[in-house]
């Protein structure tokens, strides 16, 4: 399906908009303001009249294109003082297209569409103005449950350029108090640099240039980066003290970059980097327009490896087979760089911020051909990018879709011994967790039998590239449990028979409480992670607000709430069928 038939994206999901009300008001501006339309979304976003959406100073904490983990930012993170609560203001006449209410991703989250073709974002708000806030307690009411992900009618939310719309916040995945904000192609749902329309923000610090690395290209393959080569700066400009010399008719090269703009301590990505060889341009991407639907190909666009290694982001300067990001501008050989015919090439990287900041690295590279060449080393199993590739083995089975692979692999495979008694199958380490995966693989693991006996509570676990235990979706079909991932390395299979375990943080059962409290619950969850959630006041459905990275409960819903003893449960089911339901009971004056 068409991208440009998706509305309202969100790490990869769409969402109609609908109503005929809503296509008037887009048709009939879009007819009266088309010239300018389309002058603005093909080459000066600046003349759009977009006002800030906050009313303190623009300090930047992430930037557009930043290099996140499995995506790239698709908005701008605006500094709010480290505090939350801040007003959020529109920024120009619109209507509210979608609400997203969400314990993970962007929080609370608020989408206006506007008609000059533009669509604002607003996320990890704390929460709503008065109209947006009643119009979602109603929804969450009707749906009985806390996160909604709602696309009201054109002519339910209307706000002008300047009203309040909600209060900033450190909802969903936030790691501290900030407005994530976005700008948006209505239309396409591409999200825009929001740079680009001329906000306020002051810049006039150069880019940082962290590291350099040179990668021998043999047989078509990048080898193992050179990371012994030191930068020394002269007459203003990075440079290297001699000639590179290289063993291979081929190399590419890798930077890590990174930038900051005035007030801001914050390492942010930068906008725009340029290799040039031989004064001439060669390779080169920047960071104006993205699509949710290739953000996952920033493992490929990154040195993988060395992040899960290292934990080091590096920009490749030269394309791998199974990346199809669309940000190359420049795109010569794909970026490897030829030296075959023996002259010296002088290489230019040129890193620039939003405001025309660069920082620039000037070398030579020279190929000698070695006078003893390394034997070829031979692959088992060999798997291409392009194509599907399989793997068996007693109690395992594998495939790997086409579209999986960035590059072609030598692809590993291990089975070892359960490593501690709560594993419930041999361990497989499928192939390594520094190779990056696209799109999810299927794998099939065969239990022992015990985990046999009890399917329905049997689960495919993993180790990340952190070591952390995460477990997958999993199905049985009799012989083998079957699970898709996005990760290699070890998997196994566990049994989770635990329920989720609720307690109290702020109160104690009984306790005499103040009026409107906040009231906090820990809850853990073992193994397959939360299905659903829920609480009651008094006999009555309510509303619980959950974040799933402090893994908490919050509860201010006091609708039904009576002065005197009031009876309060939450039931929560994990993705195992285990239920637990906490009750208990306090006092409101």
């Amino acid at each position: 399906m068409p991208i440009n038939s998706f509305k309202h994206q969100t790490n990869g999901y769409a969402f109609g908009l609908g109503g005929l009300k809503r296509l008037v008001f887009y048709v009939i501006p879009t007819l009266l303001f088309l010239p300018n339309i389309l002058f603005a979304q093909t080459s000066n976003y600046s003349q759009i009249n977009f006002r800030s959406p906050m009313d303190i100073p623009l300090l930047t904490s992430g930037t557009f294109g930043e290099l996140r983990k499995n995506h790239f930012h698709t908005g701008i993170d605006f500094k709010t003082n480290n505090t939350e609560g801040k007003n959020i203001y529109a920024i120009a006449d619109g209507y509210v297209s979608r609400i997203k209410v969400s314990s993970r991703g962007y929080g609370n989250a608020v989408y206006i569409d506007h008609p000059n073709g533009f669509t604002s974002v607003y996320a990890h708000l704390s929460k709503f103005d008065e109209q947006l806030s009643n119009y979602v307690r109603a929804k969450q009411y009707e749906l009985k449950q806390f996160e909604i992900d709602v696309n009201p009618d054109a002519n339910q939310l209307y706000y002008k350029k300047g009203d309040i719309l909600a209060f900033s916040g450190n909802s969903g995945s936030s790691a501290g108090p900030h407005l994530h904000f976005e700008i948006r192609e209505t239309d396409t749902e591409f999200p825009l640099n929001p740079l680009l329309f001329n906000f306020d923000v002051v810049d006039t610090q150069k880019p940082t240039l962290n590291g350099f690395y040179v990668y021998e290209i043999k047989n078509g393959v990048a080898q193992e980066p050179d990371k012994s080569l030191k930068l020394i700066f002269e007459n203003g400009i990075n440079t290297l003290a001699k000639v590179i010399t290289v063993s291979t008719p081929e190399v590419a090269f890798a930077v890590k970059a990174q930038d900051r703009q005035n007030g801001s301590s914050h390492n942010n990505g930068v906008y725009k980097i340029i290799m040039q060889v031989n004064n001439q341009p060669y390779y080169s991407f920047d960071f104006d327009k993205l699509s949710f639907a290739e953000n996952r190909y920033l493992n490929a666009h990154i040195d993988y490896k060395e992040k899960i290694d290292h934990k080091k982001t590096y920009h490749r300067l030269f394309k791998l087979p199974g990346n199809n990001l669309s940000i190359y501008e420049t795109r010569i050989n794909d970026g490897i760089v030829n030296l075959s015919d023996g002259t010296i090439k002088d290489i230019s990287i040129d890193i620039t911020d939003q405001s025309g900041n660069s920082k620039k690295l000037n070398f030579q590279v020279r190929y000698q051909s070695p006078e003893q060449l390394a034997s070829s080393v031979n692959c088992a199993y060999p798997m291409p990018y392009y194509q599907e590739n399989y793997f068996s083995a007693d109690g395992f089975e594998l495939k790997l879709p086409s579209g999986v692979l960035y590059k072609d692999i030598c692809f590993t495979y291990e089975v070892n011994e359960p490593i501690s008694k709560s594993i419930r199958s041999k361990v497989h380490t499928i192939h390594n967790k520094n190779t990056g995966a696209h799109i999810n693989y299927l794998m099939a693991i065969q239990p022992d039998e015990i985990a046999k006996k009890i399917p329905e509570k049997t689960i495919v676990c993993y180790l990340d590239y952190n070591n952390k235990e995460e477990c997958l979706t999993t199905i049985f079909d009799g012989k083998y449990f079957r699970a898709e991932n996005r990760y290699f390395g070890k998997h196994y299979l566990k049994i989770d028979t635990i329920a989720p375990v609720v307690n109290a943080k702020n109160f104690k059962r009984g306790d005499q409480l103040k009026a409107n409290p906040t009231l906090k619950f820990s809850v853990k969850e073992k193994h397959a992670g939360l299905k659903t959630y829920n609480a009651n006041l008094n006999g009555s459905w309510a509303i619980l607000a959950y974040d799933s990275g402090d893994k908490e409960f919050t509860f201010t819903d006091f609708t039904n709430g009576v002065s005197g003893k009031n009876y309060f449960t939450i039931t929560t089911e994990d993705k195992k069928g285990n239920k637990n339901t906490f009750e208990t009971y306090f006092i409101l004056p």
